[in-house]
């Protein structure tokens, strides 16, 4: 039987719980950006500026089993996740992790 988890949000928790859940299940990892961007390394690059490359992991090498969707969350429930485009995803569990923002 297989399971299908909606992951929303791709910071540090929501990018490592779509990895290793994609281990086990079909992931469906919903992020509006389309890369990872390490945000401590973002004070390495200020100084080095050609290690700058080095801080941006695109979301789409993530997953061995399952697909990233870029978009954001409008709404969600015990089915699934919809998001502001109107696309529907349904899955069996949800992780929402969506962190937080700041300057």
């Amino acid at each position: 039987m297989s399971r299908a988890v909606a992951v929303i949000g791709g910071g540090y928790g929501g990018a490592a719980a779509a990895k290793a859940l994609a281990e086990e299940a079909d992931v469906v990892l919903v992020e509006p950006k389309d890369a990872f961007v390490h945000a401590a390394g973002s004070l390495r690059a200020l100084v080095q500026p050609d290690w700058a490359s080095s801080i941006f992991f695109p979301y789409g090498r993530l997953l061995s089993r399952g697909r990233v969707v870029q978009g954001r969350a409008a709404s969600v429930d015990p089915r699934g996740v919809t998001l502001e485009s109107g696309e529907r995803i349904e899955a069996d569990h949800l992780v929402l992790a969506t962190g937080s923002r700041y300057p």
